[in-house]
């Protein structure tokens, strides 16, 4: 509404959204609450820890960070600081430094799907003995 007071007018703008102008006058004259300057005061050292450590922090660290500077803060209001500020932190990659090994498994070929369809009950079996341990596996 600051934004477009200029071009619509406030009641306009209140009309549409539903708010009534008393409403909003109000809303705008009201100070701040103790929360809110808390909240900005962690919000401010949540983007410093952030930029100091170039994205790498999310919020189990930032909150760890936090705590050692002398904040009494549980990790759910960080996590909400840092989505509303939209602030993620960087996931970790995963690094081999050798190529996986090759499957140990024995490779057997299916022999049975050569073989045609079944003309009479009982004449082909299937089973599965993947769980059972073969030459120590």
């Amino acid at each position: 509404m600051a934004e477009h007071h200029e071009q619509f007018g406030i009641r306009y703008l209140c009309r549409k959204l539903s708010v009534s102008p008393q409403g909003y006058y109000q809303w705008l004259s009201r100070s701040k609450t103790a929360r809110d300057t808390e909240n900005r005061r962690v919000m401010e050292k949540i983007k410093e820890i952030y930029t100091q450590h170039k994205g790498n922090y999310g919020s189990p660290r930032g909150c760890k960070k936090l705590k050692v500077q002398g904040y009494i803060i549980n990790h759910k209001p960080v996590e909400r600081l840092m989505r509303e500020a939209g602030l993620v932190g960087k996931a970790g990659r995963i690094y081999r430094r050798k190529p996986l090994p090759e499957n140990p498994c024995i490779k057997i070929p299916n022999l049975k799907r050569d073989e045609g369809e079944p003309s009479r009950p009982n004449q082909q079996w299937a089973g599965d003995i993947t769980y059972l341990m073969i030459h120590g596996i």
